[in-house]
């Protein structure tokens, strides 16, 4: 199933959600979702996880993307159990922190449910993948009936330090980090260089000779970096629903996480007073089929929203999801 008026497929893609309900939050995201991990075994959408492709595979995450779906989880998060020490992806690590999303929702290792809020380090541009912490979540409805429940909202005390800010566009690497005067930020790289100063996108805490070195960067690199520095945070959930992997005992299962985050309005004139809105976000990953059974069904991790009481799986374009994808 690819197409239907009340889901839209991500093989690999992205969708541009604008929550439209009357009495919904009006709020907005692009999600990214992929069903693809390393491959172990005769499980299907496997790739080898050493090989080429898995960098180029992970590349393709556009930028600007809010909410991040994979089945993988990334190297070193949410990725342990008894059987992998990590069962992650090195190189979706890699690119979690050149695109540095709101959100990075996984499954695969069942034994590894939670979350994660990871600070980037972003001072070190030339020690590119660099992280300056991770806080770990503890589960406020572990062995109770309350909500296993994430809060990064401002009105929580403890917002999210990720503006959403999008990529500008640069046509070559070739960067100057003057420290000169305030200026226009709508520079055309391919008339002369990027200077990161006008936009106050280099640390100030930077030496001149540091500042000489990032103009040297992985072109990747740069474009991570440029105009993207309010993309501080990110937080990690496995939200496997199975609690124990294929094989491993009798079926157990874990409650879906509730993320609560604070999104950006579609339409900022419907709250003058506001730049964004809470809106809460159920997660959840169901169990990986095999190859044989994925013609029957070929769905990945799910992203539903309190407004809707609908889901977004993992369509070959970007799309704005219209009215009819998320009625009540």
């Amino acid at each position: 199933m690819r197409r239907s008026s009340s889901i839209t497929y991500l093989h690999h893609s992205s969708a541009t959600v604008k929550l439209r309900s009357p009495a919904g939050p009006q709020t907005t995201f692009t999600v990214f979702g992929s069903p693809f991990v390393p491959a172990r075994g005769e499980w299907a959408f496997g790739y080898d996880h050493d090989s080429e492709r898995a960098a180029r595979l992970w590349e393709e995450i556009p930028l600007d993307t809010d909410i991040l779906v994979t089945h993988t989880p990334a190297y070193s998060h949410c990725d342990t159990s008894p059987k992998w020490a990590t069962a992650g992806c090195k190189e979706l690590r890699k690119v979690l922190w050149r695109v540095r999303p709101r959100l990075a929702v996984c499954g695969h290792v069942h034994e590894a449910r939670g979350s994660e809020r990871v600070k980037w380090k972003l001072d070190l541009p030339m020690v590119p993948h660099a992280e300056d912490g991770t806080e770990l979540w503890v589960d406020p409805g572990a062995g109770t009936k309350k909500m296993s429940r994430v809060d990064l909202t401002a009105r929580g005390g403890k917002p999210l330090e990720n503006d959403g800010s999008v990529a500008v566009r640069l046509d070559q690497n070739n960067v100057s980090f003057s420290s000169g005067q305030q200026g226009p930020t709508d520079v055309n790289p391919a008339s002369r260089p990027v200077d990161l100063a006008m936009t106050g996108d280099v640390p100030e805490q930077l030496s001149p000779r540091s500042r000489e070195r990032m103009s040297r960067l992985h072109h990747d690199n740069v474009r991570a970096l440029y105009g993207r520095l309010g993309r501080k945070e990110t937080c990690i959930v496995n939200a496997s629903i199975m609690a124990r992997s294929w094989g491993n005992g009798p079926k157990q299962y874990n409650k879906p996480i509730v993320v609560d985050i604070d999104l950006p309005l579609w339409k900022p004139e419907l709250d003058a007073d506001a730049e964004t809105k809470h809106t809460s976000v159920f997660v959840h990953a169901p169990k990986r089929q095999s190859a044989d059974r994925i013609a029957q069904d070929s769905r990945k991790s799910l992203v539903s929203t309190t407004d809707t009481d609908s889901s977004i799986t993992t369509t070959n374009s970007e799309e704005d999801i219209s009215d009819e994808h998320f009625a009540r």
